[in-house]
Formats: structure tokens, C-alpha cells, sequence
């Protein structure tokens, strides 16, 4: 299932999606442009609109041996993405980038580190991981770990 979820200039837009590992595609738009309502329509704009900063965050949550779903999340740029899946206790965040995985956010025990300075933040409450103050380097496949099971 391919979604587009746009998100205005106040905050980012989610869908709470069940319990099946789902694979998210994050965009982020400069101030002022609209969200495009396609992944045909993002691509297109790719190529015809150069002005526009466009960040794409490609996610990847695991957490089953289940058939993953594709969820589009936009964000505007110098604000946050948050990733709609819980991790309650112990779970980490993963960046892919050129060749080396690194882990950008860890939650063990309930205890969460940030390894980003600061960017990457864990809800307690719902257990939901965020980045905030989205860049165009915040580019690539990033990997949700949940070892809640």
C-alpha cells in the first residue's frame, strides 16, 4: 500500500498503520511549495522543479517476518519527520549511508541515546522516534529496529 501523507508548514502529518513492518518515503518540501498527491507526481516534480529542496528520508521499519507496506511521509525542511511505529522498550534507529549502517538513536531497557547531536528524539510515552530539523543530508534508508517482542 502506497500512502502520501502531506504535511502543512505546522507539523508532520502520520498514519497509524496496524502492527505490520512498514517501509516510509519521506519528503521534505521548502517552505511555500505544496505536497505532491504521487510518488509519480514526486518524481516528476523532481525533475521539473529545481528550486524546491526536496529531502527523502527512504524507511525501513522491521518488525516481523510479515509482507512490509509503503507509507509516504512529507516533512517540510527545519522541521520534523516522526515515524509512526512504537518502540516501548528496547529498539534502534539506523541510518544507511554509503556503505556503513550507523545507528542514530537507541532505546534499550527504556532508556533512549542520541547519536546525532541532538536531531534524533524518543517518546517516551508513545515510543515513537522523530528527527527534527530536517536537512537535505538527512537523504537515505534508514531502519527501525524493535526488539519489543
Amino acid at each position: 500500500m502506497m500512502v502520501l501523507l502531506s504535511t502543512p508548514k505546522t507539523g508532520c502529518a502520520l498514519c497509524p498503520d496496524g502492527v505490520f513492518p512498514t517501509t516510509y518515503l519521506a519528503t521534505a518540501y521548502s517552505r511555500g511549495s505544496s505536497p505532491l498527491t504521487t510518488v509519480t507526481d514526486f518524481l516528476r516534480a523532481c525533475l521539473k522543479m529545481r528550486s524546491i529542496i526536496l529531502i527523502a528520508l527512504f524507511l525501513m521499519i522491521g518488525q516481523g517476518v510479515s509482507s512490509a507496506q509503503n507509507v509516504v511521509l512529507n516533512g517540510v525542511v527545519g522541521q520534523s519527520v516522526v515515524f509512526p511505529d512504537a518502540v516501548k522498550k528496547s529498539g534502534t534507529l539506523i541510518l544507511h549511508k554509503g556503505d556503513s549502517p550507523q545507528p542514530i538513536g537507541d532505546v534499550t531497557g527504556g532508556q533512549f541515546t542520541d547519536f546525532t547531536e541532538g536531531r534524533v528524539q524518543w517518546n517516551s510515552t508513545t515510543g515513537r522516534f522523530s528527527i527534527s530539523g530536517l536537512k537535505e543530508e538527512d537523504s537515505g534508508t534508514y531502519t527501525l529496529l524493535n526488539n519489543d517482542f
